[in-house]
């Protein structure tokens, strides 16, 4: 027994006596409060977690319960596993490589609820500014929803309009009445330059005393001379008078058709201002955007705020692999140096992984592959499949995708999701408050399709709903038309379809809903607005014509005053025919001589 050294077996008994106790005692709560930590850092909320089990043969790590905090909504959790199982590489491990050979995620569920708040305090370091992809779906979709207001499309105020609508008949009417006023200044002082009537009495007054006997032959040729100048005289004034007339019946003629062109005015009025102020259906072209676009970004914007929490992860650069120039380490220091490897490795891998998810139809199996930070490394994009078939309330479900992040430079992302006859019920399509809209039983297809290359978003949503049973709340519409036809109309929908667009930009995309239930609302709608916009034109017919009947009646009452001139220039005309007649009848006989 002399070759046994008592002093060294009993400090050796020791020493794995402390490090078993050290394993027993502290080993776990070490790793369980290492990973709570690094957790809690990269969500930026609690993660909790009930155990961990370290164990050496084979050597691995069995995590139980694990609760991941959704930072947006404290008292629910984003992620809960039931439990966690790896087991790893040992003799990677001692190069610094943490490669999990098995690996196993069991009763994956999200969006539990939790007992307390799993909010953590936040530093003004870690505060960045909000981003449109950086919003919970719950903000956006309440301030959406909130903003959203159905149109009233009550008939317009006709008062209101006309008080500051300019109407073009009036306009008219005040041109034409001043035109009719230039008209009789202008025809006043034509008639006060033409000759008048005492020019006709004179030439009357002349052929009267012409037509006195006259004494010898002298006598006679003097008369008919006389005659012959009255003559040019009285045809001369006489020709005046008629070319001025018919220059006053055109005038006079063009002043009735602008008058009774003002007949027309009114109702080019009503035309003009019923289609400014339309109540038109087309404006309901989209009424599926308005419903249900805050309802369908909310859960757009939450995937994103999710897909860039992840994203970091994939995006680890592989250049330390193999430095250009190690900075100099200190004196006394050592330096870590990582030769090149003829199979690289990256420092975390999990090539294959196994995991169900539990959500209330059932489980669904799945597997990851290629699980790293350094996909440059391992030169393979992240993929992961998942599947369920006859689950309770569908008929099946797939998830599909894959995360390639192998050049940086040059990212691409996609994901398809499929549900088959999925049995929903007391479902919400939209939020709005006076509109909301739950479809309460149906049976729908849904296909997803998503990529983001260089985050650049392209995704596409359909939903199909046959046996539709759409629910209607809110108040009753009150005085509303609008919305006792909307819910009217959406009470007798049995089926639709429903397409959503996303694309542009994550952190300022477009988003476009179109639905077949445009066509229902737009037909039921307008029907109503048919006969809001009759009464409409009827309240703005009765306006305008009120407002311009009496200035049409002194329009036309203003033609009156054109009464005296002619008159003036009818006396003027009888009279000189008069004179004319009586020079040519009774003056161009041949005159009696008396001897």
């Amino acid at each position: 027994m002399k070759w046994i050294r008592w002093q060294g077996l009993v400090l050796f008994v020791l020493v794995m006596a402390l490090i078993g106790v050290f394993w027993f005692f502290l080993a776990d709560r070490i790793v369980k409060h290492a990973i709570q930590l690094a957790g809690t850092r990269l969500v930026g909320a609690q993660v909790e977690l009930a155990e961990a089990d370290l164990h050496l043969l084979p050597l691995g790590i069995t995590l139980s319960e694990l609760q991941v905090t959704n930072p947006d909504r404290p008292m629910s959790n984003a992620l809960q596993a039931g439990s966690i199982e790896l087991s790893l590489d040992s003799m990677n491990l001692l190069r610094r490589k943490l490669i999990i050979d098995t690996l196993s995620l069991d009763g994956i569920r999200f969006n539990t609820p939790r007992s307390q708040s799993g909010a953590v305090p936040s530093s003004d370091s870690d505060q960045q500014a909000p981003q449109k992809g950086d919003e919970s779906s719950e903000s956006t979709a309440e301030t959406g929803n909130a903003s959203f207001q159905t149109p009233s499309f009550q008939i317009p105020d006709v008062k209101e309009i006309l008080a500051r609508e300019q109407l073009e008949t009036l306009r008219q009417i005040k041109q034409i009445q001043a035109d009719i006023d230039a008209a009789k200044t202008r025809w006043q002082e034509r008639l006060a330059q033409a000759p008048d009537q005492e020019t006709f009495e004179a030439y009357q007054s002349r052929a009267k005393k012409l037509q006195k006997g006259i004494k010898g032959i002298g006598g006679a040729l003097k008369r008919a001379n006389e005659v012959q100048k009255l003559q040019k005289d009285v045809d001369k004034d006489l020709k005046k008078i008629k070319k001025l007339n018919k220059s006053f019946e055109r005038d006079q003629k063009d002043l009735k058709n602008k008058i009774k062109q003002l007949a027309a005015a009114p109702k080019k009025d009503i035309d003009r201002i019923q289609k400014k102020y339309s109540l038109s259906a087309e404006g309901l072209g989209n009424f599926s955007q308005l419903l249900l676009g805050d309802k369908i970004g909310g859960y757009v914007q939450q995937s994103i705020k999710w897909y860039q929490k992840l994203k970091p992860l994939l995006n680890r650069s592989g250049a330390d692999q193999a430095p250009e120039a190690p900075p100099k380490p200190a004196r006394g220091k050592g330096v870590f140096v990582r030769f090149a490897e003829s199979d690289p490795l990256p420092d975390l891998l999990a090539s294959q992984t196994d995991a169900s998810i539990i959500i209330p139809a059932g489980d669904i199996q799945g597997k990851l592959q290629h699980i790293t930070t350094q996909q440059q490394v391992l030169g393979r994009p992240l993929l992961f499949n998942f599947s369920g078939d006859q689950l309770k309330d569908m008929e099946s479900v797939t998830l599909k995708g894959a995360l390639d992040h192998i050049d940086p430079e040059n990212t691409i992302d996609q994901f398809t999701a499929t549900i088959a006859s999925y049995r929903a019920s007391g479902m919400a399509l939209s939020e709005a408050k006076n509109l909301p809209i739950d479809l309460k039983n149906g049976l729908a297809d849904l296909n997803i399709s998503a990529s983001v290359e260089n985050d650049l978003l392209d995704a596409k949503v359909e939903l199909t709903v046959k046996s539709a049973e759409l629910e209607v709340g809110g108040s009753d519409g009150g005085d509303n038309a609008l919305l006792k036809a909307l819910k009217s109309a959406l009470a007798d929908v049995d089926h639709f379809s429903l397409t959503a667009r996303m694309t542009g930009p994550l952190n300022d995309y477009d988003i476009q809903v179109t639905s077949d239930l445009d066509r229902v609302l737009k037909q039921a709608l307008g029907r109503q607005l048919e006969k809001l916009t009759a009464d409409f034109k009827g309240q703005l017919r009765d306006g305008i014509m009120q407002k311009v009947k009496n200035p049409l009646a002194e329009a036309n009452g203003s033609m009156s005053g054109f009464d005296d001139i002619t008159k003036e220039i009818g006396s003027r005309l009888n009279l000189g025919d008069s004179v004319s007649d009586i020079v040519a009848k009774d003056l161009g006989s041949s005159p009696k001589i008396k001897f």
